[in-house]
């Protein structure tokens, strides 16, 4: 299921679960949007995407890797490149 999910970070304190939604829907059927808002407001929020199909993951990506919202230029990646990220810093 993992294969089929994006990671979207840099999130202003705006985005809401309605506007990721909204914008993710634009590259395919979503399962489930889940925002992690950080109580520090030096942190940005951070969202996963879970879209029905795999491909979905690849058009996130393209389209959306680096779109502003509220201007702030939004990361995509799959989720398992987010996580990958992670252990490598530690």
């Amino acid at each position: 299921e993992n294969d089929k999910t994006v990671w979207c970070g840099n999130l202003h304190k705006l985005v809401s679960e309605e506007i990721i939604y909204e914008l993710m829907l634009q590259a395919g059927p979503i399962d489930t949007v889940k925002l992690i808002t950080n109580k520090d407001p030096s942190n940005s929020n951070y969202a996963f995407i879970k879209f029905q199909h795999r491909i979905s993951v690849a058009f996130a990506k393209m389209l959306f890797n680096g779109l502003s919202l509220y201007n702030n230029p939004i990361k995509v990646q799959s989720r398992y490149n987010s996580k990958t990220r992670s252990s490598n810093l530690s």
